[in-house]
């Protein structure tokens, strides 16, 4: 007989399969060698036998239902983990974009920044010389102010000198007066009579000591005015000098202000990327575990369609190991399924077995049926091997949405 194909079956029903049926499945195992021997040598089988391949027959078809079942699942379960990793794959291409975008906010906002850096550090330069300038002006109106302070205050002692004085004594206001004389570049002549004309009463002043003081104190008088004038010039200009200094200010508090606003910006931005970069990781690792999920489903699918291949190979050598080309001699297995007896509680159901001719023809040996017998035992020898081997084999296990079919 053919070897191979009992091989096929034994090792169908051994793997795979729930464990609930496993028990029932090795029982079939080791009877389906013993009920197939009759068969190999075109004997008449025994109604437990038929029985025997009966359940074998039902046994291999559960199998494959429930292998088509598996199968149906699985080729489920891989649309659908497809379905997820293009929504992974989504998602992913969107936090790319995200990532894209934030890069580019971030690089806009950090070049604008370059150009208002320029522009503070411009503001402070004008400020700093517009301070530099106002104080000069401040400094020079302050310089202005003294001089002409001083210039009054040699006014006012000429005059107390002259209205206090009764006769000829020095005074400090001959000094007072040289000292404004001499810084203020009067004519020489006019410094050398000074003194001694303004130290000699009025009354006794000769007609070239009167117009000496006169000349001096009208010298003083033009030095005062000259100074008013150009102090309520310089009013102008340093309150113009104070406005731009101010505007200056105004200007540079306005550039550090945006300059300001710039790095919160920035800073933002940076946080949005900062987080899109992390959603793109995240959708990285989601899209490496859907993929290989798919693969898991994938590897699912192709085991499942080869246990399902192997189903049907299984169940086409059983059909030919139990439907040989059968002599005239007996019926067809099936033609005696209907007599066999119920097994563990079943009604019996009769069998009929033709009886001997006659005493004698019992007795006598019949060749034919010898070396059927001798066959018979062959075969035994020969399915039993089989059957041993493949059942000492480890039994590989089934994945989970294999393990399907029953007794």
């Amino acid at each position: 007989m053919a070897t191979a194909g009992l091989e096929l079956v034994l090792g169908a029903l051994s793997e795979g399969g729930p464990a609930e049926t496993g028990t029932a499945r090795a029982m079939l195992c080791a009877a389906l060698p013993h009920a197939l021997a009759p068969v190999v040598v075109v004997a008449q089988p025994h109604p437990y036998q038929l029985r025997v391949l009966d359940d074998v027959r039902r046994a291999l078809e559960d199998l494959r239902s429930a292998g088509v079942e598996a199968m149906g699942a699985a080729a489920s379960d891989v649309k659908v983990a497809r379905s997820m990793v293009a929504e992974a794959e989504a998602a992913m291409t969107s936090a790319t974009a995200a990532v894209d975008k934030a890069k580019v906010m971030v690089e806009t906002l950090k070049a604008h920044r370059d150009e208002l850096t320029s522009k503070v550090r411009e503001a402070e330069s004008d400020l700093e010389a517009t301070e530099a300038s106002t104080q000069l002006v401040i400094d020079n109106r302050a310089q202005v102010l003294a001089e002409l302070e001083a210039a009054r205050a040699v006014v006012a002692a000429v005059e107390t000198a002259e209205t206090n004085r009764t006769s000829a004594p020095e005074n400090d206001a001959s000094g007072v007066l040289v000292a404004l004389l001499e810084k203020r570049h009067a004519e020489k002549a006019l410094i050398a009579a000074a003194p001694a004309a303004l130290g000699i009463p009025a009354a006794a002043r000769s007609d070239f000591d009167r117009f000496t003081v006169q000349a001096a104190m009208r010298f003083v008088g033009e030095v005062v005015t000259s100074l008013e004038e150009t102090l309520a010039s310089g009013a102008q200009q340093a309150a113009n000098a104070e406005a731009e200094r101010l505007g200056s200010w105004a200007i540079l508090d306005d550039e550090r202000e945006r300059a300001a606003e710039l790095e919160a910006r920035i800073a933002a931005a940076e946080g949005i990327l900062g987080d899109a970069e992390t959603s793109r990781r995240a959708a990285s690792a989601d899209v490496g575990a859907k993929q290989q999920a798919l693969s898991d489903k994938l590897i699912a699918e192709t085991l499942a369609e080869s246990r399902l291949k192997e189903l049907a190979r299984a169940s086409d050598a059983f059909e030919r190991l139990v439907k040989p080309p059968a002599p005239e001699s007996w019926e067809a297995p099936t033609a005696h399924l209907a007599q066999a007896p119920a097994v563990a509680g079943e009604p019996q159901v009769s069998a009929t077995a033709e009886e001997p001719a006659s005493t004698q023809d019992a007795a006598m040996p019949d060749p034919q049926e010898e070396a059927q017998t001798r066959a018979g035992d062959e075969a035994m020898t020969e399915v039993t091997d089989v059957a041993a081997k493949v059942l000492e084999a480890p039994v590989r296990p089934a994945p989970e949405n294999l393990s399907v079919g029953g007794a």
